[in-house]
C-alpha cells in the first residue's frame, strides 16, 4: 500500500511543479465567440476537446457549468474528452454543474458508435465534472467513464455515474481520490463495475453492478473508502487490498473471504481470512436506504482506523480527516469530537474519548464537552447524580451547552431515571435539562418530576424533560411515569420527533405543553392537579402526524381529554375523555380523524375548535357528540351522540357554531341529531338546514358501517360545496381539494367527478352526472344547464330563467327602478351603459345584491336624464 500512496504523491508533487508556467484555456457551453486558443472566457471554445487540442503541456482548460455532450477523439475507443501532455482539466463549480456526457448505444450499451466519457494521459489531472452514459466500443472495452494510461493520471472530485464496459466499466485504472462511483455497469464476464486497477482513496462506491466479479472493484488498492450496496454476479471486492475501508451490505458478498483480497483496519463481514485490526458490527449508517453513508454517532467505524494509512488530510466532504486523534473509517469523517458514557466501566478516564476510558454517569462527560461534542450513552438506567440550574430544581442531567446526548441502543435499553415521591402533585428531580441547540437521543425518560412551588415555567415544568426553547430535538425517546406540578408532565418546550409518551401527569398538558411534535404518539397521559385542567396528552403543542389516543382530563373542569391550546395537523384523536372537549378544547385541526372521544358535558369531539378537512365519528357528550361551538369547513361528521344518560342529548352532530362544505349526517340526540343552533351553509344535512346551499340526500358513503366516508360515484355531494369557503388545497388524505372545478361537501374529495355542476342539483332534476348534460339547454330557454346551476334556475321549466323586466321611472328617489327574474340567496352584481359602442361597454353599478324569492329590483339613482340607459345583471 505503500507504494500505491507514494505515486499518487509524486503525481501531485508534478503537477505543482509544472503549474507556475501553466496557460489557462476556456470552455464555455454559451460562448458566442469562440476563438482559439480560447485564452479567456470572451473567446472561450465551446466544446472542451477543442480547448484541450490548443493546450500545451501542463497547460489547465477550465470549464464553466453545463453538459458536454460534444466533439471527441478516438484513443483507444472514441472518447468525448482526450487529455494528454500532463494537462489539466478542471471545471469551475464542480460536478453538480458540470458534465461530460458519452454515449450509450441504444439497444446495446457496448457497441461501434459508443463513446467514453474521458480517457486520462499519465501526467494529466481530471477534477471536478459529472462522468456519464459514458460506455465502450466493444465487449473488452476499458472505462466507459474514465480510461486512465496509468495510475499516474489522476482523477479528483468527481462523480462517476451510470457508465458501461466490460472491465472498469465507471473507471480503468488512475489515482481516483475523493470520487463517487455509482450506478456502474460491467458486462458480460467483466471486472469492476465500479473501477478496475486504480488506486482509490477517499471514494464511495456504490450501487455499481457487473455480471461476473467485482462488482465495485477489482484488482485495485482501496484507501479510506466506502463501498456498500453494490451487486455483483459473483462477488462485489476482487483481488483488492483495503485499508481503513467500509464494506457492508453488499451482494453476494462484502469481499471479505477470498477473491485475493486483503482487508487492514477495516468494517466488513464476515471477518476476513487475512490482515488485522477488522470489526464486523454493522456500520451504521446516517441513512442506508437514502444513500447517505455518513456515519452515525454511534458507529463503531468512528476511531476504529489505523493512522499509518492515512493519505490525506481531509476526507470526501473535504473536511478534516481526523477529528479525535483517530482516524476513522470509511469516505467520511464523523465531525464532531465524542465522549462515552458507560454506567459499568472500571476505570473511567476524563476527557472519556473511547469506550475503555468512558464516564460512569452523563454529567461528568457533558462537563467536558464542548459546543457540539457528541455524547454516546451505553446501555443501563442513569438514575445517580442531579445539577440544578435554576433555583433550587434539580435535574438529573443537566445539558447546560448545545451537545447531543445520543443511547448506542435505543430507548428500550438506556433510561435516565429522575426521583418523584408521593405527593400530589408529585415533586422529586426532573430527568433532563437541555440548553439552546442541545440534543436528546434514543432514551427512556422516567419517573421525572418538578417542584410545586417556584418558578412557573423553570422549576414547575417538564418533570420528564425541560427544554430552554424550539431549538432543542428531541428524538425517538419514550417518556413514561413523568410529573410536573403546572405545565408538560413528559416534557416542556422544544421540538420532539418520534417519540412516545405515555403515563404522564400535570395540570397543563399530561404528556407535553408548549412543544412541537411530529410523528409522537401520546397514550395515556392526564392532566388532573387543578381544579381545572387541560390536555391531558398536550397543551399548547403544535402536532403533526401524532397519534393522541386514550389520554384524560379529569377533575370537574377537565377540558381537552386529547389536547388544549393546541394545532393538530394530520393526526389521530382517538378514545380520550374530559368533562369538556373530550378530543379536542380551542384549537385548531386540518386533515385530522377525531374518533371515539368522550364528554360528560361539552363537546364529545371538539369544543370551541377550528376544524378543516376532518372526519369526527363516534364521539360522545352530554351536548354536542361532535363538536360544541365549533367552525367546520369540509368535514364529515357522522355517527356521533349527544346524551350521557343524565341530561337530555343537544345536537349529536354540532351544537352550535357553524359549517361549510361539511357532511353533518347519521348523528343521534334528542334534541338535534345532526345540528342545534349552529350556521350551516353548503352543507349536507338533516332536517334541512336555514343557510344557503343546503341539501338533505343522503350522502352515499363508500362504505358506513365500516368507516369508510370517501363518496361514491353517485354521491350528491359531488361538486356541491361553495369555492369561496375553500381554505385548504388538499382535502383529508393530501388530494387535491377542488377536482371538478367546484368543491365536493366533506372531509374526501372525489377525485374524478364526470360532470362539473353539483350532482345534488342534477340529480334534483333528473339529468345525468356523467357530463353529458352539462352545456344541453334542457328547456329550450336560452341558458344551458350550466348556467341554469349558477343562475339558481330550473333546468327543466323554460319560464325558470334569469331575464330582466322593464325598467320603470321613479321619483323617490329620482332615478330608474331596475328589476330581474331571481332566485332566493344567489348574489348579483349589476352593470349599466349609457353607450354600448365605447370600450368597455358596461360598468358595475352595484355587486354583492342578496336575491330575492320571484324578483329583485334595485334603484339606479344616477339615470335622472333621458338617456338612454342599458342594464345587465349577472350572478357572482
Amino acid at each position: 500500500m505503500n507504494i500505491y500512496k507514494t505515486r499518487w504523491v509524486v503525481a501531485c508533487v508534478a503537477l505543482l511543479t509544472f503549474k507556475t508556467s501553466a496557460t489557462l484555456h476556456y470552455v464555455s457551453l454559451t460562448s458566442t465567440n469562440p476563438v482559439p486558443p480560447y485564452l479567456s472566457w470572451a473567446t472561450a471554445a465551446t466544446n472542451i476537446q477543442d480547448a484541450v487540442f490548443h493546450a500545451s503541456f501542463a497547460d489547465t482548460v477550465l470549464v464553466t457549468n453545463g453538459i458536454y455532450a460534444t466533439g471527441g477523439f478516438s484513443n483507444s475507443g472514441s472518447n468525448r474528452v482526450f487529455l494528454f501532455s500532463n494537462i489539466k482539466l478542471q471545471s469551475v463549480n464542480g460536478p453538480a454543474a458540470t458534465t461530460i456526457q458519452g454515449y450509450w448505444v441504444p439497444g446495446t450499451t457496448n457497441g461501434s458508435s459508443a463513446v467514453r466519457c474521458v480517457y486520462v494521459s499519465s501526467g494529466s489531472t481530471l477534477s471536478g465534472f459529472t462522468l456519464t452514459q459514458g460506455a465502450t466500443t466493444s465487449g473488452g472495452g476499458q472505462g466507459g467513464g474514465v480510461w486512465c494510461s496509468s495510475q499516474s493520471s489522476l482523477v479528483t472530485n468527481c462523480v462517476i455515474a451510470g457508465n458501461a464496459g466490460a472491465v472498469g466499466a465507471g473507471a480503468y485504472s488512475g489515482t481516483l481520490v475523493n470520487c463517487k462511483l455509482t450506478n456502474n455497469i460491467a458486462f458480460g464476464l467483466g471486472w469492476g463495475g465500479g473501477a478496475n486497477g486504480s488506486i482509490l482513496i477517499n471514494c464511495l462506491l456504490t450501487g455499481n453492478r457487473t455480471d461476473y466479479r467485482g462488482a465495485a472493484a477489482a484488482n485495485c488498492a482501496l484507501s479510506s473508502c466506502t463501498v456498500a450496496t453494490n451487486i455483483g454476479q459473483t462477488t462485489s471486492v476482487e483481488s483488492c487490498k483495503l485499508t481503513n475501508c467500509i464494506s457492508y451490505y453488499n451482494t453476494p458478498d462484502n469481499g471479505s473471504i477470498g477473491q485475493g483480497n486483503n482487508y487492514n483496519s477495516c468494517c466488513t463481514i464476515p471477518l476476513p481470512s487475512s490482515g488485522a485490526n477488522t470489526i464486523t458490527n454493522p456500520p451504521a449508517f446516517l441513512n442506508l436506504a437514502g444513500g447517505d453513508f455518513h456515519l452515525m454517532p454511534t458507529s463503531p467505524c468512528i476511531n476504529a482506523g489505523s493512522n499509518s494509512f492515512i493519505s490525506l488530510a481531509t476526507d470526501l466532504d473535504n473536511n478534516p480527516r481526523v477529528v479525535a486523534g483517530v482516524v476513522d473509517l470509511g469516505a467520511y469523517e464523523f465531525q464532531s469530537p465524542l465522549r462515552y458514557v458507560n454506567i459499568s466501566n472500571a476505570a473511567p478516564v476524563s476527557p472519556y474519548t473511547n469506550w475503555p476510558s468512558a464516564a460512569t454517569n452523563i454529567q461528568d462527560a457533558i462537563d467536558v464537552s464542548v459546543a457540539n461534542d457528541f455524547i454516546v450513552v451505553s446501555n443501563g438506567t442513569y438514575n445517580a447524580g442531579g445539577r440544578v440550574v435554576f433555583g433550587t430544581m434539580t435535574n438529573r442531567v443537566a445539558a447546560d451547552k448545545a451537545v447531543t446526548i445520543q443511547s448506542a441502543n435505543g430507548p428500550a435499553f438506556t433510561l435516565i431515571a429522575g426521583s418523584r415521591n408521593a405527593n400530589d402533585p408529585p415533586t422529586g428531580i426532573r430527568c433532563v435539562y437541555l440548553t439552546n441547540g442541545a440534543s436528546l437521543i434514543g432514551f427512556t425518560i422516567t419517573n421525572g418530576a418538578t417542584r410545586s412551588s417556584g418558578n412557573v415555567g423553570a422549576e414547575q415544568s417538564g418533570g420528564g424533560v425541560w427544554c430552554n426553547d424550539s431549538s432543542v430535538i428531541v428524538s425517538n425517546c419514550v417518556f413514561t411515569g413523568n410529573a410536573a406540578a403546572l405545565y408538560g408532565g413528559g416534557a416542556f418546550q422544544g421540538t420532539f420527533f418520534n417519540c412516545t409518551f405515555t403515563n404522564n401527569t400535570s395540570s397543563y398538558g399530561g404528556g407535553a405543553a408548549s412543544n412541537a411534535l411530529f410523528g409522537c404518539t401520546l397514550v395515556r397521559n392526564t392532566s388532573l392537579y387543578q381544579n381545572f385542567n387541560y390536555g391531558g396528552a398536550a397543551a399548547y403543542c403544535v402536532l403533526s402526524n401524532c397519534s393522541v389516543v386514550r389520554n384524560q382530563a379529569v377533575a370537574g373542569g377537565g377540558f381537552g381529554g386529547g389536547t388544549a391550546f393546541s394545532t393538530v395537523t394530520s393526526c389521530v384523536v382517538s378514545n380520550n375523555s374530559a368533562a369538556n372537549g373530550g378530543g379536542l378544547y380551542f384549537g385548531v385541526a386540518n386533515s385530522s380523524l377525531i374518533s371515539s372521544n368522550r364528554a360528560s358535558n361539552f363537546g364529545g369531539g371538539a369544543y370551541s375548535n377550528t376544524l378543516v378537512n376532518c372526519v369526527l365519528k363516534n364521539n360522545l357528550a352530554g351536548t354536542g357528540g361532535g363538536a360544541y361551538v365549533s367552525y367546520l369547513t369540509s368535514c364529515t361528521v357522522v355517527s356521533n351522540t349527544a346524551g350521557n344518560g343524565v341530561t337530555s342529548g343537544l345536537g349529536g352532530g354540532l351544537y352550535g357554531g357553524s359549517a361549510s362544505n361539511s357532511i353533518n349526517y347519521y348523528n343521534l340526540a334528542e334534541s338535534g341529531r345532526n345540528f342545534l343552533s349552529a350556521s350551516i351553509g353548503y352543507c349536507d344535512t338533516f332536517p334541512l338546514a336555514a343557510g344557503f346551499g343546503n341539501i338533505t340526500n343522503e350522502p352515499v358513503f363508500v362504505d358506513l358501517i365500516g368507516g369508510n366516508f370517501h363518496l361514491q360515484t353517485n354521491s350528491p355531494c359531488i361538486n356541491s360545496g361553495n369555492n369561496a369557503c375553500v381554505t385548504n388545497s388538499t382535502d383529508f388524505e393530501g388530494n387535491p381539494r377542488i377536482a371538478g372545478g367546484t368543491v365536493d361537501m366533506g372531509a374526501y374529495e372525489y377525485q374524478s367527478p364526470g360532470s362539473i355542476i353539483s350532482y345534488a342539483y342534477l340529480q334534483q332534476y333528473g339529468l345525468p352526472t356523467d357530463g353529458s348534460a352539462d352545456f344541453l339547454d334542457s328547456d329550450g330557454d336560452g341558458m344551458n344547464n350550466y348556467q341554469e346551476w349558477i343562475a339558481g334556475t330550473n333546468p327543466t321549466n323554460a319560464l325558470s330563467v334569469l331575464k330582466m323586466a322593464s325598467a320603470t321611472l321613479t321619483n323617490n328617489p329620482v332615478g330608474l327602478v331596475v328589476a330581474w327574474q331571481s332566485v332566493s340567496g344567489i348574489t348579483y352584481f349589476l352593470q349599466g351603459s349609457s353607450n354600448l359602442a365605447a370600450q368597455p361597454a358596461f360598468s358595475t353599478i352595484q355587486s354583492n345584491i342578496v336575491g330575492q324569492a320571484g324578483t329583485t329590483s334595485y334603484t339606479d339613482t344616477t339615470a335622472t336624464n333621458n338617456g338612454p340607459y342599458f342594464y345587465r345583471v349577472g350572478v357572482q
